[in-house]
């Protein structure tokens, strides 16, 4: 029953707070020197914490709200235009042996990247509503083959982010964890795959000559631009970049169970954090990951174009 779990939970809980709170309490081992352990537990509280957000949403989703009706329409609006351009250049990444660091951002590393150009703020509402307006969701040309198989293996085939609903007027709202709600044109998209970010991009980059070029960025560039201070609306949401999870020259797992094997399962990298992020886990060094077909974990888009 849940009131006999959580009472095993408080105690077991109260039993690590001893523990950590007595001297000498706890043996010797690697992740007990320089507050490491107790860095590790506060962030993987925070990680927790917004996964099960995450499961809250879903479940939200099951349940009534089909007869709202919204008050003030969304507008579609053309992909942003608002790019700040970075040099090319040598750069780093990663942290610099922080007690907080996870094994998967670390060692820092020196990264040579070609110049480009990276979106000021991430997609809004109102730019993916233009991409579904345009038949995004049913132009096969725009998606990859990756992209495709997830879209025809998707019961229902999806058509717009997770959570959005249409009135019986056709207006589009969204289901969020409070319950429905109209879509703030200005505010960030949420609950897009990596897949769905990625047919996004090469709409964008067809809509006109401006925006050639235009992919989903990827976590080195995302990094640099973000210690450069270039960009703008970090921490609304999840930002899908396009490479993999991978490990850094020179990675060490952590003594325990580490980020090996997240590698090695095929997942995409995000960055910069969602509105439900807490502070521990909120920096530029930070990676998070998940399988590419996830859309649930509060995640979004940003784009790179080539330089001027």
């Amino acid at each position: 029953p849940p009131g006999h779990l959580v009472r095993w939970a408080a105690e077991i809980q109260d039993e690590h707070l001893r523990l950590l709170a007595t001297p000498g309490a706890l043996p010797d081992h690697p992740l007990i020197g320089g507050d490491r352990l107790a860095w590790y537990l506060l962030q993987e509280n925070a990680r927790a914490y917004e996964h099960m957000l995450s499961l809250l949403l879903l479940r939200r989703l099951g349940l009534g709200g089909d007869d709202y009706r919204v008050g003030e329409p969304l507008i579609p609006e053309a992909p942003t235009r608002e790019y700040a351009a970075i040099l090319q250049g040598h750069y780093r990444v990663g942290s610099r042996h922080d007690p907080f660091a996870y094994d998967n951002e670390l060692p820092p590393q020196a990264v040579e990247l070609s110049g480009f150009r990276i979106g000021t703020r991430p997609v809004t509402n109102a730019q993916w509503l233009a991409f579904i307006a345009a038949d995004g969701y049913q132009e096969t040309g725009l998606w990859d083959v990756a992209g495709q198989a997830w879209l025809a293996r998707a019961d229902p085939a999806p058509a717009a982010p997770l959570g959005w609903r249409r009135d019986a007027g056709g207006a589009w709202y969204e289901m969020a964890l409070n319950g429905p709600c109209d879509l703030v044109a200005n505010s960030t998209v949420s609950g897009v795959s990596r897949h769905e970010a990625n047919a996004y991009a090469k709409w964008a980059a067809s809509t006109t000559g401006e925006l050639t070029g235009a992919v989903i960025q990827h976590e080195y560039q995302w990094e640099v631009a973000a210690r450069g201070g270039r960009l703008d609306a970090i921490g609304t949401v999840w930002e899908w970049c396009s490479n993999s999870f991978h490990a850094y020259p020179e990675f060490a797992p952590f003594p325990d169970a580490g980020s090996g094997p997240a590698f090695e399962r095929g997942e995409g990298v995000l960055r910069g954090g969602s509105m439900h992020t807490q502070r521990c886990i909120r920096r530029a060094s930070y990676r998070s990951h998940d399988l590419p077909e996830v859309r649930s974990g509060f995640s979004g888009v940003r784009l790179v174009l080539p330089p001027d």
